[in-house]
């Protein structure tokens, strides 16, 4: 997450933050769905 903000200009750092807070968010999204 950090090596996303510091290095923006860092095409394959970019993708591979998005692609984690990608991750973390269908998971979040997961763990809500199960508790309902």
């Amino acid at each position: 997450m950090i090596c996303c903000s510091l290095n923006t200009k860092n095409h394959q750092c970019t993708v591979s933050c998005m692609v984690i807070t990608w991750f973390g968010y269908l998971t979040y999204l997961q763990g809500f769905i199960n508790v309902q």
